[in-house]
């Protein structure tokens, strides 16, 4: 798909309630070999992405028997900017934990979730590093929600914090919090019971 709309800006995907994947890879000896050339999927130009409504949905990019996080690093938005997730009652996770930052989404400015009802977490404690043009954060109403970011404890992600102790969201200038009845603190491990800001982020 991507190499068949190369300069499509905008995508929205509404009110499908059957659809469970939005890009299909479906291991023909073709895309096998296209893909050896090149592992990943870019949406080169896309700068607005709205999925909403579609309670089937589990994955953005992935095979009929893969199940994992709604983006993942088979497939890239370098020039997104703008991403909303709505009613999206499947998704537990939106970026792979262990996605590493690289240039996908590394424009991105303004993200709205709402009504994930699964939800558990937004992301792992890179995601400052994923997103560092990040001005707006609005979450609301994801019953399931106990976290904003995850710390995971993996071992490239202790190395990073020995480092650097504090994850920062440097460009944020709007943060909306509604209507997450689970939320303990935006900034925790699983094990951790803490307020909801700490010097950690």
């Amino acid at each position: 798909m991507p190499r068949q709309l190369p300069k499509l800006e905008q995508l929205e995907v509404s009110y499908c309630q059957e659809l469970k994947v939005i890009v299909l890879k479906n291991g023909g000896k073709e895309e096998e070999k296209e893909e050896n050339n090149n592992n990943t999927n870019s949406f080169l130009q896309l700068t607005s992405l709205r999925l909403e409504d579609l309670q089937s949905l589990k994955s953005f990019f992935t095979s009929r028997s893969e199940t994992q996080s709604l983006f993942t690093s088979q497939v890239t938005f370098p020039a997104l900017e703008r991403l909303q997730i709505i009613r999206l009652t499947k998704i537990t996770e939106i970026w792979d934990s262990k996605l590493l930052p690289s240039e996908s989404f590394r424009q991105l400015r303004d993200v709205t979730i709402r009504s994930c009802e699964k939800l558990v977490n937004v992301g792992s404690s890179n995601m400052p590093r994923q997103l560092p043009k990040l001005e707006q954060l609005k979450v609301s109403y994801c019953q399931e929600l106990k976290v904003i970011v995850l710390k995971n404890g993996g071992e490239e992600e202790e190395k990073e914090e020995n480092n650097n102790n504090t994850n920062s969201f440097l460009q944020l200038t709007s943060l909306t919090l509604e209507g997450l009845r689970s939320l303990k603190s935006f900034f925790t491990s699983r094990s951790e019971t803490q307020s909801l800001f700490t010097s950690q982020v």
